[in-house]
């Protein structure tokens, strides 16, 4: 199995191992990077950011381009319907120190595809090939490519997009296999992914419902992708990524963290959200991690309805030490 787990070579770039942090809005920020990274995922990608907003100066969509070397290296994401808005937002990704730059042509949310953004641009393939082509004019670094499969079953874009991104230069696709009508719902179509694979030369990565080390291994044999991009899978279970690791070298699962180590973890990525936001936005964006730290453990439910009302550090701190001294050490498989 050892030869499912290898390095990535993405446009003239080689990352380390081919398992890769998908860009989630609210999600995929410069703490929750920082603790997948330690859990040996190969790349990271940030959250998807405005090409408008960053052309434009704008505060909260510049935050998005701050990084760590701890985190390298790293992807950044962009969004946008417009050509020139989205090279010079590729500039400005490459001068924050950026490995890769990555064009969302996947997200479903109705406010980005209803402005032709996101996965509303699959829509208009003439516009998805300016954009693409003239990204990879502007910048030195790889450009890649995420998408869906298609705005619905009638309507499915994926070879034909794949194929024109090849041919405008993109280094690497990455496809999310369900249509933007599913959203986030029903199950993925992996075979979409196989037929991407087999109609292009350029690295494909797969992504969509990868929640285990089995389904890491099932996805990759069954497509023949090169590399593996998880999402939800993530959320609250970075150690996906060393589980992964693990089970392709070894064909082995290595056991879920303890209790205690879900705390130790927990309360890292709490520090580096203080860090990195102020403690009242820190505590605020961290509840939900903590809720999804906690899923599976005995009262879960209690402390997520009070950590849920938490708006400083000090009461975060002291409802996650109540909490996880009243349960006892254990492992969860």
């Amino acid at each position: 199995m050892n030869s499912l787990l290898h390095p990535l070579k993405i446009g003239g770039r080689t990352i380390e191992n081919n398992l890769i942090l998908a860009p989630v809005a609210g999600v995929s920020d410069l703490p929750f990077r920082t603790i997948v990274k330690g859990f040996g995922c190969g790349l990271v990608v940030t959250e998807l950011i405005s090409s408008e907003g960053l052309v434009r100066n704008n505060e909260k969509s510049k935050k998005y381009l701050s990084s760590l070397p701890d985190e390298k290296p790293l992807s950044i994401q962009i969004f946008g319907h417009h050509p020139e808005p989205m090279a010079k937002a590729a500039r400005f990704a490459e001068e924050a120190g950026a490995d890769f730059v990555d064009i969302n042509f996947g997200c479903p949310v109705p406010k980005v595809t209803r402005a032709g953004s996101g996965a509303g641009v699959m829509k208009d393939p003439c516009r998805a090939r300016e954009i693409m082509e003239s990204m990879v004019k502007a910048v030195k670094i790889p450009v890649t490519m995420k998408m869906r499969t298609g705005m619905d079953d009638r309507n499915i874009y994926a070879e034909k997009l794949a194929k024109m991104a090849e041919d405008s230069g993109i280094s690497a696709i990455t496809l999310h296999a369900r249509t933007v009508a599913q959203g986030f719902s029903g199950k993925a179509n992996w075979e979409w992914i196989k037929r991407v694979k087999q109609a292009v030369k350029i690295p494909v990565i797969g992504n969509g419902d990868i929640h285990t080390p089995e389904d890491a291994e099932s996805i990759l044999r069954q497509t023949g992708c090169d590399g593996i991009m998880i999402g939800r899978g993530s959320f609250g279970n970075p150690w996906i990524f060393a589980q992964i690791g693990e089970y392709f070298k070894k064909g082995v699962r290595i056991p879920l963290p303890s209790v205690m180590e879900r705390k130790k973890i927990l309360l890292k990525h709490f520090g580096l959200m203080i860090q990195f936001y102020g403690e009242f936005q820190g505590t605020i964006l961290m509840r939900k991690h903590a809720s999804w730290y906690t899923r599976g453990l005995r009262e879960g439910s209690v402390f997520r309805s009070e950590i849920n009302q938490v708006e400083t550090q000090e009461v975060f701190l002291e409802t996650v030490d109540r909490y996880f001294d009243s349960l006892k050490e254990e492992v969860f498989s």
